[in-house]
């Protein structure tokens, strides 16, 4: 299975988007090393000032809101005392293609270059999810577009010497060259050519503590597009080449790092272990000794091995859950995470039927999605109503909300014009509706599952419907063309950090917006919420695209994932809140035998 990601603004949330993938990710995805992640890029140019662009009070739809049931978490065991030392082992399906920070790589590798290089300006604060120090102590706007950064005190690399703001500068240059092609480039640097572009102009160090970055445009995530940049060691990378791997002895194994954990060994194929960096000044010292991955051809190896005590921790896939869930020397837990995988099916609004918002909702009343929930997701996991995950901050739970109701779904098409004689639903015209066709990408279980159970919904509203899947390049091809022949497509988001940013999928057609949605008072909303600095009134306009998106449905909008993690029940010390067990990089992490 394969779902497309919604690329947030930058590297702090990059870094710790990538983490839980650590545990046992089965996604084989290529991504593109540390990085930066592009939200497609449009950004506004100007901020949101004055009374008329004040975030309207738009009343609630007719309230057909229920809460929305919460995934019952098992209660953990009690945290026992802390204990300094240990070991822990995990493992990854895939081991990662390279360590250099800034190339091509896939999950495995972006989360295990975490480990070693951990020094953004900022990162993300659990409950809140805006920027919160890191590397930098403390940070100043001003001119709206320019962030002024202070580095922490005696910041130091792996080998003990400084850690100053020319690391950043420097590595900022390397990235500005084009041969040394970081392919994120054209979205964290401002390029006067490319229409839209907002990212940075200049780069600056003007003292060893200080770090000044000048966007070209204002957006709502200004810091963290700011704070882009993960340093590398000057002194050591300086005399190497960037680009050849194989010349370079630092991209696969580096020994200079500023992240909270050493590379030890990398046994290609077979495993990589990592040990404490006494060194560590910006993240905490680790609790556990030494953390070693396996890399494994499959999660039945994982469960077997999780079994016998032989791996500590995984992370599997909803599928798999029970049987790793039921394992008797293990912990399980579920969150809410900040940014889950959610699924959808997608209409293509170039079909004239599916541009009539009556009929969409018709279709929405008609789903069991709690169903769907259940059979193809596990359980694990809340139902959606807009794009915006239902764990974020900014998350209104008062929307449009459409439950399986049959009758009210009829009701619909009868006040769309539709009339139903002889098992078949006929228009004003007389033509009875067409067969719906759903595509999806195969192999999958979870999309097949899910496309069975929509067939099986619009059957029994009376609505025929043909199944076609395709392997992902062609559903791809499909997806990105104007005059593919389906009606629906199932497909899912990796949720943002910042949700503001969704509406670049919106705007994107058809690379993004597949279905060619459009909607001018939903983008100038999604507009108004990515320019708005105060975070209060940026959570109402996104409210309001919540709302407008739960009324007008752009997407059949399904289910979002929770997180999920199986771990021994020696190991301790880790929460599971927004940003899950990982996103102290495993510092806080100890053995309690």
């Amino acid at each position: 299975m394969v779902h497309r990601t919604k690329f947030v603004a930058f590297l702090v949330i990059q870094l710790l988007v990538t983490l839980l993938f650590l545990a046992a990710c089965t996604d084989t995805t290529p991504s593109n090393g540390v990085n930066p992640s592009p939200s497609s890029q449009i950004k506004p140019q100007s901020l949101t000032t004055g009374a008329d662009n004040a975030p309207p009070t738009i009343p609630p739809p007719t309230p057909t809101y229920t809460p929305l049931p919460v995934t019952p978490t098992p209660a953990p065991t009690p945290t026992p005392p802390v204990i300094i030392g240990g070991k822990a082992t995990g493992a990854v399906i895939n081991g990662p293609l390279t360590l250099h920070p800034y190339k091509h790589n896939n999950a495995s590798g972006e989360a295990l270059v975490s480990l070693l290089f951990a020094a953004t300006l900022t990162r993300l604060d659990p409950q809140t999810l805006q920027p919160a120090p890191n590397a930098a102590v403390s940070w100043s706007v001003s001119d709206t577009t320019t962030v002024t950064f202070v580095l922490r005190d005696g910041l130091k690399w792996s080998d003990g010497k400084p850690l100053t703001s020319a690391d950043y500068l420097w590595t900022y240059q390397q990235l500005k060259k084009p041969e040394n092609g970081w392919s994120l480039a054209p979205q964290a640097f401002f390029d006067p050519a490319q229409p839209g572009s907002s990212g940075i102009e200049t780069y600056e160090a003007p003292d060893p503590r200080t770090v000044r970055v000048k966007l070209h445009s204002f957006s709502s995530d200004l810091v963290s597009r700011a704070a882009v940049i993960e340093p590398l060691p000057r002194q050591v990378w300086a005399s190497l080449d960037w680009n050849d791997l194989n010349a370079n002895p630092q991209a696969n194994a580096p020994t200079v790092v500023s992240g909270p954990w050493k590379l030890k060994e990398w046994k290609r194929g077979s495993a990589l272990t990592f040990e404490r960096n006494p060194n560590s000044t910006v993240w905490p010292s680790s609790r556990l000794e030494s953390l070693t991955f396996l890399i494994l051809p499959d999660s039945q190896l994982a469960l077997q091995k999780l079994q016998k005590g032989e791996i500590d921790f995984y992370s599997p896939a909803v599928t798999d859950w029970p049987a790793f869930s039921a394992l008797s020397n293990v912990q399980a837990y579920t969150w809410g995470t900040a940014r889950p995988v959610w699924y959808f099916a997608g209409f293509n609004y170039r079909r004239p039927v599916l541009q009539d918002k009556l009929f969409r909702q018709a279709l929405a009343w008609s789903l069991d999605r709690r169903k769907m929930l259940d059979k193809a997701g596990g359980g694990l996991g809340r139902l959606i109503n807009s794009s915006v995950s239902p764990w974020q901050p900014t998350f209104q739970p008062q929307t449009a909300r459409y439950d399986l109701n049959l009758d009210k779904a009829r009701a619909l098409l009868k006040e769309a014009g539709y009339n139903f004689k002889d098992n078949k639903w006929y228009g004003k015209t007389g033509q009875a509706l067409p067969t719906l066709k759903i595509i999806y990408d195969a192999p999958s279980p979870l999309y097949e599952t899910l496309a069975a159970t929509i067939k099986d919904n619009f059957a029994a509203l009376g609505i025929a419907v043909d199944l076609h899947n395709y392997p992902f390049e062609d559903f791809r091809k499909l997806l990105v063309s104007p005059t593919a022949d389906y009606d629906l497509f199932l497909s899912g988001w990796t949720a943002d950090f910042a949700p503001e940013n969704f509406g670049d999928v919106w705007r994107t057609i058809p690379a993004l917006n597949s279905g060619a949605y459009d909607n001018s008072r939903l983008l100038d909303m999604y507009t108004k919420a990515l320019n708005e600095a105060d975070p209060a009134k940026r959570k109402t306009w996104l409210e309001q695209i919540q709302m407008i998106e739960a009324e007008e449905l752009p997407y059949l909008f399904l289910y979002a994932e929770a997180g999920r993690l199986v771990a021994n029940k020696r190991l301790a010390g880790f929460g599971t809140a927004l940003l899950g067990p990982t996103a102290n990089l495993y510092t806080d992490w100890f053995a309690s035998r």
